[in-house]
């Protein structure tokens, strides 16, 4: 007994050090800025994955599984230079429910969260304004959680780990990840000034931010670079 409570330690130990994986405000201004990059280099993939997204999204009971999806392709680009829409089926297929219910469980609050602040609006009720308030605010916190756990399900991380790491994260480096919100936001404004541009650019370069930031969480740094190179060779080769 005491042999299985001290390996279960070493495992809780092991995940403590891999959320220690420093993912800083330097790392999301850096991200950030890679993202314009990506769309530049890779056009195609962009509209495609953007477009793929919400077609799949139209029925909102989706937008979990479409939101897997983006994140999926986004890091077979990363990896592979293009989309492996195998990989991209495997990935949802494999978390399709949970996706669903993260996703519904967000859908819902906001949903509902609007109605109170509408019905504030309308009767300036304060009951209504309050639960308006504390519905978007557990929105938020919400959304940061389950962007970086969406990145770690699409990097082939158990869902449980996934949520574990993307608390820590969130309640640990909480600057960061209101930049990143605050940075996607932009992202969307930007967007819908363009108009076409949020239907066939906006959903790829935000899953692409969160990648690029966060998928250090679960994937060691190592692994990363090592893609990076092997990627560059590839492409020396075929020059």
């Amino acid at each position: 007994m005491n042999d299985a409570r001290a390996a279960s330690d070493a495992v809780d130990d092991a995940d403590a050090d891999s959320d220690d994986t420093e993912v800083g405000i330097e790392a999301v201004h850096g991200a950030f800025s890679a993202t314009f990059g990506f769309l530049a280099r890779n056009a195609l993939s962009v509209v495609g994955v953007s477009l793929a997204w919400v077609l799949a999204s139209l029925p909102l009971v989706t937008v979990g599984p479409a939101t897997l999806g983006a994140y999926a392709a986004v890091a077979s680009v990363r990896e592979q230079g293009s989309v492996d829409i195998g990989a991209v089926r495997k990935t949802v297929r494999e978390h399709a429910l949970d996706a669903v219910l993260l996703g519904g469980v967000v859908v819902i609050i906001a949903g509902v969260s609007l109605l109170y602040v509408a019905q504030f609006v309308r009767t300036e009720a304060t009951v209504a304004g309050v639960l308006g308030v504390a519905g978007l605010y557990v929105t938020v916190h919400l959304v940061l959680v389950l962007v970086p756990t969406f990145v770690g399900l699409a990097a082939g991380v158990p869902l449980a780990k996934a949520i574990r790491t993307s608390y820590r994260w969130t309640i640990s480096h909480s600057v960061a990840a209101l930049s990143m919100l605050l940075l996607t936001g932009l992202l969307l404004a930007l967007s819908l000034v363009l108009t076409v541009a949020f239907v066939l650019v906006f959903p790829a370069a935000a899953a692409w931010f969160h990648t690029r930031l966060l998928e250090p969480l679960f994937v060691p740094e190592a692994e990363l670079v090592s893609g990076a190179e092997d990627r560059s060779g590839s492409a020396e080769y075929a020059g």
